[in-house]
């Protein structure tokens, strides 16, 4: 038999507390709603088993002296939900919704401005492209025209026309990669305006170089010469470097032979083949500008140094043995061309706008570099494309000379040329992660 409650009062009391407590929360849950409650980044929704009702409390009447009216009667009662995320103030709540509104409508107005330049310069494009075609024949230039008297006009500064597209580009970081591996008796052709020269490592050689040299060198520079069609360029060329080397400590001047020559190096006698030949032949945006690329790749093959020649530049000991491959010198070029070949909409681009661009900077951007480099019969070390494809960097070295009844296709197999047309059949690994490799 069960005990009355009064043997047990502490439990009677707090049975009878719960189940009052119990009927006073029942008051505020006894009808189903929803709260939408606004937290950063995202909204939830809340049925009633998780919330505590957001009524006010009924108003307690005479006849029911048991209703409970709690203190905060005017006020929403609220509880944390089962997330674990508290409810926001009301200023909290302010920002947030601004936050995202600034969020939406930025991103909005983006896109919108976008879309309009996009659009804008499309049909800038269509209208350049087909004013140019309407032009008389006479005023149309024919592909790979020579159009190197563009550089002769004393009027421009071509730094300031050329450094907003090298920025996008990422020019300035592409010719310092290549231009780091030169060495020994340099020469550069088509060097412009001199952009390269600051990258050359033209520091004092020392039997004892410490951190002072900053990296260690694996190459020594021992001569420079500059080379240029347009005689404007050279002395542009000329005065940068001489202000280069005047704001340098005269202990870290360059101690070499340093010459500026004017002409086509494509020619002959134009540029003297100093004994041993050259070690490095640096030509960076020149290919583009020449009207014979083809024969003018094959003369720098000439004026560099040969597989098995000597090593006669004046460099230490050290440098000497671990340039001394037997493969001769090598040619360094990064140029500007066609891009991918699956990538047509890029390259038509390229042709219809080429004509115009050519007869503004001087240089056709649509030639097929892969192409002009296989038919010089020069020897590829080295092929890597940036920007869809469209920029070009290349290491070249002379092909041996056969023997009497050899043929020159199979010396190039076992020297490893590269047919450059297979860069576009996929060995890249991707368009948009080329654009930085």
């Amino acid at each position: 038999m069960s005990q009355p409650l009064s043997r047990i009062p502490h439990l009677a009391r707090a049975i009878a507390e719960k189940r009052k407590l119990r009927s006073r929360f029942d008051q505020f849950t006894n009808q189903r709603y929803e709260v939408s409650i606004k937290v950063p980044y995202r909204t939830r929704s809340f049925s009633s088993s998780q919330l505590v009702s957001q009524q006010r409390a009924p108003p307690a009447t005479a006849s029911s002296s048991s209703t409970y009216t709690p203190k905060n009667a005017g006020q929403p009662f609220r509880r944390l939900p089962s997330h674990g995320i508290p409810y926001p103030s009301d200023e909290e709540s302010k920002d947030n919704a601004f936050r995202d509104s600034v969020y939406r409508y930025g991103t909005l107005t983006f896109f919108a401005l976008a879309g309009a330049y996009i659009f804008f310069a499309y049909q800038s494009y269509r209208v350049s492209v087909q004013k140019y075609k309407e032009r008389p024949e006479h005023l149309k230039l024919k592909q790979n025209a020579d159009v190197s008297d563009r550089w002769k006009d004393t009027t421009r500064n071509f730094d300031h026309e050329v450094e907003s597209q090298e920025r996008v580009l990422l020019m300035s970081w592409k010719r310092k990669r290549l231009i780091r591996e030169a060495y020994g008796d340099v020469l550069e052709v088509s060097v412009g305006t001199g952009r390269n020269m600051e990258l050359y490592d033209t520091r004092p050689y020392s039997a004892i170089e410490n951190s002072s040299y900053g990296r260690s060198r694996r190459h020594m520079i021992t001569s420079l010469t500059f080379n240029d069609q347009s005689e404007v360029m050279v002395e542009n060329a000329k005065r940068k470097w001489e202000l280069r080397q005047s704001q340098r400590r005269k202990d870290d001047r360059f101690t070499g032979d340093v010459s500026f020559v004017v002409g086509d190096a494509g020619q002959a006698g134009v540029i003297e083949r100093p004994p041993g030949g050259y070690d490095t032949i640096v030509q960076s945006m020149g290919v583009c500008s020449m009207a014979d690329p083809v024969g003018f790749l094959r003369h720098l093959g000439r004026l560099v140094r040969q597989p098995g020649e000597q090593i006669l530049n004046s460099s230490p000991e050290k440098f000497r043995k671990q340039e001394n491959d037997g493969k001769g010198g090598r040619i360094f070029l990064l140029e500007h061309g066609r891009g991918y070949g699956w990538l047509r909409w890029l390259n038509s681009y390229l042709d219809n706008t080429a004509p115009m661009h050519a007869e503004r900077y001087g240089c056709w951007y649509n030639k097929d570099i892969g192409d002009i480099v296989k038919e010089s019969g020069l020897v590829v070390e080295r092929v890597k494309r940036y920007s869809f494809g469209t920029v070009w960097e290349v290491i070249l070295r002379p092909a041996p000379t056969p023997l009497p009844g050899e043929d020159q296709n199979i010396i190039q197999a076992v020297q490893g040329i590269k047919d450059l047309k297979s860069e576009e059949s996929g060995e890249q690994k991707g368009w948009l992660s080329s654009w930085w490799k």
